[in-house]
């Protein structure tokens, strides 16, 4: 089991479950914890400190050891990733740049679709102006 402790920020009491005497307190961030979570399969436990720190502690009981060795438990994919601030801010941009250029496709697309939409309908028209004037041609010879 870990603690943060708020006496003593950036600080972290470790003991076994169930609890003994035996207790550890490990020092790494320079400033409070933020966040801690525990890998799937309790092997690294994980904290996050207002410090920008990420620090992976391994996680190791005999017992427990021995017992996932002989299970061989399956590795199950995480919901959540890291990667470096730069690689994200590259990849944002890169989205940024794509969003824009769907954006003026689209754009393009519409105008595109309304020039030969107007286009038709010209012909449309043009097409029945003449059947109009074929119609008034064979009404007058008929009429004769």
């Amino acid at each position: 089991m870990a603690t943060g402790q708020n006496d003593l920020p950036g600080s972290l009491r470790v003991s076994n479950y169930p609890f003994s005497n035996s207790v550890h307190e490990i020092f790494v961030h320079s400033k409070p914890i933020k966040k801690m979570k525990v890998s799937y399969n309790d092997d690294h436990l994980f904290t996050i400190g207002e410090d920008g720190l990420l620090v992976v502690y391994e996680l190791y009981d005999k017992e427990t050891q021995n017992k996932r060795e002989k299970e061989g438990s399956e590795a199950e994919y995480a919901e959540d990733f890291l990667i470096s601030k730069d690689e994200y801010s590259t990849l944002k941009t890169k989205i940024e740049k794509y969003e824009r250029k769907l954006k003026e496709q689209e754009i393009t697309n519409k105008i595109k679709y309304n020039t030969e939409l107007k286009e038709r309908d010209e012909d449309i028209k043009h097409l029945q102006d003449e059947i109009d004037k074929v119609g008034d041609i064979l009404n007058r010879v008929l009429s004769k």
